[in-house]
């Protein structure tokens, strides 16, 4: 359902209540996005904001089937791995964890921050976590 996708999306309590009423015409979720929102219910069930993020969420409003999906959230990364066992750090330093899913998809939750400068173009000189706008605004 629209409002569901919307309300895990934005945290938007106010969304329409079917596509008509947006105008969109979505295609069903995929098995990546289920699990996303899996992940994302674990987190707020233990108090933690959580969303979805990227590209999957322009795919998403632009009707494209979704397989890549990423969610920010204010757990520091020991937190989501202790939610999610079936896990490992890529980028801990940065805040990056990979939940393999039971629907056996990999989905990257990274917790929200602000980095420094990019001296070498791959890596920040410093990361701190920060706030959903904080990192929104990166």
């Amino acid at each position: 359902m629209i409002s569901s996708d919307i309300v895990k999306s934005t945290g938007n309590q106010t969304a329409p209540s079917s596509p008509t009423q947006t105008g969109l015409h979505l295609p069903p979720l995929t098995r990546a996005e289920r699990a996303a929102d899996n992940i994302i219910d674990g987190l707020r069930e233990y108090g933690f904001k959580a969303y979805r993020v990227g590209g999957a969420v322009r795919d998403r409003l632009l009707g494209r089937a979704v397989h890549d999906v990423d969610v920010a959230t204010d757990a520091p990364p020991a937190a989501v791995r202790s939610l999610f066992p079936n896990s490992w750090a890529v980028g801990e330093a940065f805040g990056v964890i990979i939940v393999r899913a039971p629907e056996k998809v990999d989905i990257e939750v990274a917790t929200f921050r602000t980095e420094g400068k990019y001296l070498d173009g791959r890596r920040p000189t410093s990361v701190q976590y920060a706030d959903a706008p904080a990192d929104a605004g990166r």
